[in-house]
């Protein structure tokens, strides 16, 4: 088991834009990582958590907040925040924590929800990696990559 306190922040995080852009999309968040074409699914808690650390909540105060109500989803919370950093959808900001309102994750937790997981898609990766203009081939068009490019 994760210690939650001790593998999160105190500081805030932002958005890892411009090489990441994400969209709520009715309750799902969409973020995909521009620079290496795989996209993520956040919905239910991790939906919520995502929320909480763009409106400028800390992953501390997630965290120790989730850990009041079940530990087991507090863990889930740190290793998912851990997740949206190491595939660089967030970034710590150099502003200062949101304080005053409790995070929108807390009273999902408090009401039973699933601890928060990560989707993640590469499946549209060679696409991002792909260069149109000089790996399609002349004879067969675009977007046809040629062979033994890259």
């Amino acid at each position: 088991m994760l210690n939650p306190t001790a593998t999160t922040s105190s500081g805030r995080y932002e958005l890892a834009a411009p090489h990441c852009v994400a969209d709520d999309f009715g309750g799902e968040i969409v973020a995909i990582n521009l620079n290496d074409g795989r996209y993520f699914s956040l919905r239910g808690l991790a939906h919520a958590v995502w929320q909480d650390l763009i409106a400028g909540f800390s992953p501390r105060s997630i965290v120790d907040g989730l850990a009041a109500v079940d530990l087991a989803v507090a863990d889930a919370a740190a290793v998912l925040i851990a997740d949206l950093e190491r595939h660089a959808l967030i970034r710590p900001s150099a502003l200062d924590a949101a304080s005053g309102n409790p995070a929108m994750s807390i009273p999902l937790a408090q009401d039973g929800a699933a601890p928060p997981v990560i989707e993640v898609f590469d499946d549209m990766a060679d696409l991002f990696e792909s260069d149109p203009i000089h790996d399609a081939d002349e004879q067969i068009g675009w977007p046809v990559r040629r062979e033994g490019a890259r």
